[in-house]
């Protein structure tokens, strides 16, 4: 039996920290969802602009800060000692969770991205609340601090994009990570 393991954060200091377990390339076995506090006055304009995370929501769901998140994290980990760990653009999760083993899944750029099916189911998993191994992030609770209006980059094509992605969520960004892997790395 092989494990893989797919990371997603959001947030700098990191808010939101998921995971989903594949089992074999194809079945989902297990998923991680926690949070920690942040200050209102820190990481605001991510808060607006990418993961919308709610300040009130994470005062009262999240761990104290994003150390106790991480080895809270770890612990969880310890039930797939032989995982392989996986995540896009690995540097911070790398940093946050001392584990320097986590590849990088490579996923394209957002000009790419978005026309893949990896990125289309995940999006339309995340617009419906899609419930993955008894979990749904409520977007309109969690991550209600999004105001989509505002993005602006400076490439009008990935103005558009991000605006029609709409708000990061580790948890459905994870979901992106494990339908990528599995239709471009085991499936080819």
């Amino acid at each position: 039996m092989s494990i893989a393991i797919f990371i997603d954060t959001e947030g700098l200091p990191v808010q939101e920290l998921a995971a989903l377990c594949l089992k074999d390339g194809f079945e989902i076995i297990d998923c991680y969802v926690q949070y920690a506090q942040c200050s209102p006055s820190i990481d605001s304009y991510s808060r607006k602009y990418i993961h919308g995370l709610n300040v009130h929501f994470l005062q009262k769901h999240g761990f104290p800060n994003e150390m106790e998140l991480a080895a809270n994290f770890k612990t969880w980990l310890k039930k797939y000692p032989n995982a392989a760990l996986f995540a896009n653009n690995p540097s911070h999760e790398r940093k946050l969770l001392h584990l320097p083993n986590i590849q990088d899944i490579g996923l394209p750029n957002w000009c790419n991205r978005w026309k893949l099916p990896s990125y289309q189911l995940a999006l339309s998993a995340k617009n419906r609340c899609e419930f993955i191994k008894d979990f749904s992030c409520n977007i309109s609770i969690i991550h209600s601090c999004f105001h989509p209006s505002i993005v602006n980059h400076k490439n009008s094509e990935k103005t558009l994009i991000k605006k029609k992605h709409g708000v990061h969520c580790a948890f459905y960004d994870c979901l992106e990570l494990c339908l990528f892997y599995k239709w471009n790395v085991i499936c080819k």
